[in-house]
């Protein structure tokens, strides 16, 4: 059941990252030369909303 339910965030992530623009090439290069910060914010959303997942994962002692 975790390894299913793993596979299904992954691909919603990978869904959201490709809905985002984050494979284009133009939308990378923009971020490596920080002209465009699409890709820069999608990360940044990842961390912020996996560090509150963890935190609320800890608060309903799911965590280990």
């Amino acid at each position: 059941m975790k390894l299913v339910l793993g596979l299904a965030i992954g691909m919603a992530f990978g869904a959201v990252l490709q809905l985002g623009g984050a494979s284009s090439y133009k939308k990378i290069m923009g971020s490596l030369l920080l002209k465009d910060l699409t890709i820069i914010k999608i990360i940044m959303m990842a961390i912020a909303v996996g560090t509150v997942g963890i935190y609320a994962l800890d608060l309903a002692d799911m965590a280990k």
